[in-house]
């Protein structure tokens, strides 16, 4: 689940990406939102446009270039849920018990 505070960053960046998209720019998403909780749900049409199955690569890009170890998953409605299961250098210590 979202923190208040994270829900407050998460609204931020739906009215930026509404802003975005109407005069053309491609959005960047911030990542450190996205990958930063253990579970977050974006909304399609309103946290990412365009195919669900774009959105769960781009994620698990992100994670692998940051090192985080996460899981995606699509709704039925086609949000995307990410599950953060950790980061690489903690499974790296786990292993080294």
């Amino acid at each position: 689940m979202s923190s208040p505070d994270c829900t407050t960053h998460q609204a931020r960046w739906r009215a930026d990406l509404r802003q975005l998209t109407a005069v053309g720019v491609r959005a960047r998403y911030p990542w450190a939102l996205f990958l930063g909780g253990d579970v977050t749900l974006l909304r399609h049409g309103e946290d990412f446009l365009g195919a669900p199955a774009r959105m769960q690569s781009a994620i698990t890009n992100a994670a692998w270039r940051r090192g985080v170890r996460v899981r995606t998953s699509v709704t039925p409605d086609g949000d995307v849920a990410i599950c953060v299961l950790g980061r690489a250098e903690e499974a790296q210590r786990e292993g080294a018990a």
